[in-house]
């Protein structure tokens, strides 16, 4: 009978006293043998009482143990993981997410199930998506389980079936750690914006594989109100030009309606052309709460997916804009 396969699993986390017994939970609760996986905590320097629920859960349980990383920033914490973790296979999960009971049975599985077909394959993960608590969330759901919500990322789309994907979020994946070593892991100098997709595109570019597999979801408890979900937006539209000022073959003409739609929202009373094409714009995002809203059988909820499609375009784009004029390291 073929032995288990060992697994790292790394949280990275700060001041996440709201959501940090939940995730350790879900995780000592793994359908797998605590012998054959460890839980490795590294936090930032925490004073929320966050260190104190880490403490409790590792004494509690041998195979959890925590380490502080006075240095801020999931990049580079996440490396620290890597470094002190003990197993040949790394899962990343978000301290702000709850993992299924099955979540590492189902990429154990999968890993083995594939590895042997396919011996560039560097990282396996699945999807993530929000509790379905609140009306905000429950419209959130519906609006990132679509092209125009998510562009087709993996990250909130609910894909339907096992493919290759040319970026894994560190939310909910498993890496083969000496494949994400040998591509130098993750870049400390991006801090908390892009770090993922960086590290995506490197081992894209040595030609090792990612794979995305269905039905592996963590609950992600996301951005919980409009305000802070719009600034998160604007963050991760910020980290998208940094990466496309680093690395110019990973820009897509898809990027281009939200880097333009705050200047079109701006200009469009001065000119009937442009005031047309706000016009249409709108329809479209209409229709298509419309329709996904009426799809997950939540007609009611139409409205607040369509103002969710306006924010997230609007303020992603603002992101890009102020990207695009943010001094990084690689501008010398």
């Amino acid at each position: 009978m073929t032995q288990p396969v060992k697994i790292s699993v790394v949280v990275v986390c700060y001041n996440e006293i709201t959501n940090i017994r939940e995730c350790l939970q879900s995780l000592v609760c793994q359908d797998y043998p605590q012998s054959d996986y460890e839980i490795l905590v590294i936090d930032n320097d925490s004073n929320d009482g966050t260190k104190d629920i880490l403490a409790e859960y590792a004494l509690q349980n041998n195979n959890m143990t925590w380490l502080v990383n006075q240095t801020r920033g999931i990049a580079g914490s996440r490396n620290r993981g890597i470094e002190k973790s003990k197993h040949d296979l790394i899962a990343f999960i978000d301290a702000d997410c709850i993992a299924p009971k099955s979540w590492l049975k189902k990429y154990a599985d999968a890993y083995e199930r594939h590895v042997q077909k396919d011996p560039v394959l560097a990282g396996i993960g699945s999807g993530n998506k929000p509790p379905e608590t609140t009306t905000f969330y429950k419209s959130l759901g519906i609006m990132l389980d679509t092209f125009l919500g998510s562009r087709g990322s993996v990250q909130g789309k609910a894909l339907k079936k096992n493919t290759l994907v040319k970026h894994l979020p560190t939310v909910n994946v498993m890496y083969q750690k000496k494949m994400i070593q040998n591509a130098g892991g993750f870049d400390a100098s991006l801090g908390n914006i892009g770090e993922d997709q960086d590290l995506s595109f490197r081992l894209n570019q040595r030609g090792l594989d990612l794979r995305y597999i269905p039905d592996n979801f963590v609950i992600h408890k996301m951005r919980s109100n409009i305000v802070d979900w719009c600034r998160n937006m604007f963050t991760y539209g910020k980290g998208r030009m940094i990466l496309i000022k680093k690395y110019p073959s990973t820009f897509s003409p898809l990027f281009l309606l939200p880097l333009f739609l705050p200047l079109l929202y701006l200009t469009c009373p001065f000119s009937k052309h442009l005031l047309s094409l706000m016009i249409i714009y709108t329809g479209v995002v209409f229709a298509q709460s419309l329709y996904s809203a009426v799809a997950k059988k939540m007609p009611v909820l139409t409205f607040h997916v369509f103002i969710l499609f306006l924010g997230t375009h609007f303020f992603y784009g603002m992101g890009e804009i102020c990207g695009v004029f943010k001094k990084t390291r690689l501008d010398g």
